[in-house]
């Protein structure tokens, strides 16, 4: 069984296939879901397994135009 959570300030369904995982940059764990279009700039994030904070900074992947 898949597992489906809300992402309640959009109202869409976040499908575990279609996000990938951002790292932390201190030891590697999963820190944040992100998408294709995810854009972040200066968010402060605290790590849940090594409990330090840092800073992120996501663009977006660029497509390319043919």
């Amino acid at each position: 069984m898949q597992k489906i959570s809300y992402n309640t300030t959009r109202g869409d369904i976040l499908n575990p296939s279609r996000f990938i995982w951002y790292p932390c940059p201190k030891c590697g764990s999963h820190l944040l879901a992100i998408n294709k279009d995810t854009e972040v700039k200066n968010l402060p994030c605290k790590c849940k397994h090594c409990k330090r904070e840092s800073l992120i900074t996501i663009e977006p992947i660029s497509q390319v135009l043919n």
